[in-house]
């Protein structure tokens, strides 16, 4: 449709669809036209799709987190594009099985409970409640709308239901919780030597030759990815408030005519004693309950206190126990009569018998608050920010139309939208298809510049939604295919890895002989020493707390026990690239306490972890899942 209008932006024709755009732009909303034509899913689960949009939103996510949980340490070429994209549709699928399959057993996720959620989030909050405007700029900071956000919850939150619904439905038999302790429990005796990885780097050797050859072999390692630049235009609601004049009068006009809207609502903290009637009483019993409010009443101006009278006689078991006391109060809260007969009242007061539809009350009120109105002054710049929102929002919807005709009017160029609307160019550093900063990490815009209307026509993008009352059209100024990196760039590189290779090989082949010396009962020692090593003794090794490598510590944990006093010998490579060589000599179970909760909770959580990767591949095994475009 779009190229078609493109192809004849000025014929009769254009303006006549141009119009009829326009028309349901006005009644419906523009956001439903800036989503773009339909392209090929990424894939399909049984009967529903997962969009290419879809797919590219979950990957700048996952990114993302990436980026956050490694800070300075994140390096793209740690995470292969094409792997990690491939990775993250794996996961998509998988949660659409789940859903799928959760929606099907009748399982929901209710809007109270979504709303819940998402207020608890400290992220979305402002002096520990829930705001709006910081939810909606937190998500528009991640390239998200509160929309797409919430679709996207309620769904992990469908398949958390559906995987504690299983998980939580095993349990560990006596014969199994006891097994669980002695293994939690257990504890290994061991030696190790260490030997570090840089003692072979910097013995190892490497030629133009092999430079070379690493270079024509591996040449998928040192590609760079095809870039683009963009020129963008953004028009946003928030820019066009910021250039509105609003004069004094209008905004205490404005103040002065809703000033109800800057005045704090009176609050009032009472405490009563009622004397219950029931629905449908007599008038014999409501006199009766009216007659003993009434002693009641004369108690208190007696000199009891009305504390003291509410914990005795009081028949609200709601409030009785405190006294009466039932806190601050603001209007339509309560009965209408109690809460006229609370407001006729000064602090300290107490009022005479009220007929409720409960019974009849006495009132005694504690104290007042709010109620007072903030001056002109305090609320000034609210009311602007207010006006000019209002103002900027007709604008934005009025421009927006305008926009959107004059980047498909004239599609090879953004200077007459720019010129028209008084909207800038911005021109882009080039970007890959992981998308930039700013702006640029929306994956929206990143879709679009590399999409084959924008990329492959040179056309201007469509308006692409951001955020709230925020829009950008963009083109490519400048495109660079992927292409491998000249060999000169990346020889420190290449010379790095032949030479860790080499010293990994090397490593490997000195603890391969000195495993076999240990094995023949060489002493560990002396061993350790003539490679220039440690050795180290540690016993009472545990599972959790072991101030050990991780690398080291799961090997010591998968070795065999000793059997007839013979030390076992393995070798294992820790996490910067030494190897250690470790010696395993005895193994004691953990004890068996009858009754500890602990190794049962772990057993059953491991039995409900397998339970639903066992559901989980029954589902994929019934399922009809294809891929009909491999994204890039």
């Amino acid at each position: 449709m779009l190229q078609f209008i493109r192809e004849r932006a000025q014929s009769w024709i254009a303006w006549v669809i141009v119009t009829l755009l326009i028309i349901p732009f006005a009644l419906w909303g523009i956001n439903q036209y800036f989503d773009g034509g339909k392209e090929i899913a990424a894939a399909r689960v049984n009967d529903a799709e997962i969009s290419p949009q879809r797919l590219q939103q979950a990957f700048y996510q996952q990114q993302q987190r990436l980026r956050e949980m490694l800070g300075a340490n994140y390096r793209p070429e740690m995470f292969p594009e094409e792997q990690m994209r491939q990775q993250v549709l794996d996961g998509l699928i998988e949660q659409e099985l789940l859903v799928q399959t959760a929606s099907g057993s009748g399982m929901r996720i209710g809007d109270t409970l979504l709303a819940a959620t998402i207020h608890a989030v400290p992220a979305f909050q402002q002096d520990g409640k829930f705001s709006q405007q910081v939810y909606e700029g937190a998500l528009r900071n991640r390239g998200m709308v509160p929309a797409g956000f919430e679709a996207d919850l309620r769904r992990d939150m469908l398949t958390q239901q559906l995987y504690a619904g299983i998980v939580r439905s095993d349990f560990a038999t006596p014969v199994e919780r006891r097994a669980m302790q002695q293994l939690l429990g257990q504890q290994r005796d061991i030696g190790f030597l260490l030997l570090p990885l840089a003692d072979f780097v910097a013995k190892a050797q490497v030629s133009k030759d092999e430079i070379q050859a690493y270079y024509d072999a591996q040449g998928a390692l040192f590609m760079q990815p095809e870039q683009v630049s963009i020129a963008y235009i953004e028009l946003s609601a928030e820019q066009i408030a910021k250039g509105i004049k609003v004069g004094d009068d209008e905004l205490r006009a404005r103040y002065e005519s809703q000033q109800a809207n800057y005045s704090t609502p009176e609050e009032r903290h009472a405490r009563h004693i009622l004397v219950r009637v029931e629905p449908g009483a007599d008038a014999a019993v409501d006199a009766a309950a009216r007659a003993e409010a009434e002693q009641l009443l004369k108690q208190i101006r007696g000199g009891a206190a009305f504390a003291d009278v509410a914990r005795k006689s009081s028949q609200d078991p709601g409030s009785a126990a405190e006294g009466g006391d039932l806190g601050f109060f603001g209007r339509g809260v309560m009965d209408k009569a109690f809460e006229d007969a609370a407001y006729a009242l000064k602090a300290g007061e107490v009022s005479e018998p009220v007929r409720s539809a409960f019974g009849y009350h006495l009132i005694r009120l504690e104290a007042v608050r709010g109620g007072s109105s903030k001056t002109f002054a305090e609320v000034r710049e609210q009311i602007l920010a207010e006006i000019r929102n209002e103002r900027a929002e007709q604008q934005f919807y009025d421009q927006a139309e305008r926009l959107a005709a004059l980047t498909y009017e004239h599609p090879d160029t953004l200077e007459e939208a720019s010129r028209e609307l008084g909207l800038p160019i911005v021109q882009s550093e080039p970007v890959t298809r992981r998308g930039g900063t700013g702006l640029l990490a929306n994956p929206k815009l990143i879709g679009a510049a590399f999409s084959e209307d924008v990329l492959a026509r040179n056309n201007n993008s469509e308006a692409i939604d951001v955020g709230r009352n925020q829009l950008v059209v963009l083109r490519v100024t400048q495109h660079q295919p992927e292409m491998r990196r000249p060999l000169e760039a990346v020889r420190e590189d290449i010379v790095s890895r032949i030479r860790r290779d080499k010293a990994a090989a090397a490593a490997r082949e000195a603890a391969t002989a000195l495993q076999q010396q240990l094995q023949q009962g060489g002493d560990p020692a002396l061993v350790a020493k003539g490679a220039r090593a440690k050795w180290q003794r540690v016993d009472g090794v545990l599972r959790e707390g072991a101030k050990l490598d991780a690398a080291i510590l799961r090997s010591v944990f998968a070795m065999p026990r000793p059997q007839d006093g013979k030390t076992v010998w393995e070798q294992t490579v820790v996490a910067n690239g030494d190897i250690a060589v470790v010696g395993l000599y005895a193994v004691r179970d953990g004890e068996v306490v009858e009754g500890e909760a602990g190794a049962a909770g772990d057993l059953e959580r491991a039995a409900g972890e397998a339970a639903f990767a066992a559901a989980l591949n029954g589902i994929r095994a019934g399922a009809k899942v294809t891929r009909p475009g491999k994204q890039q």
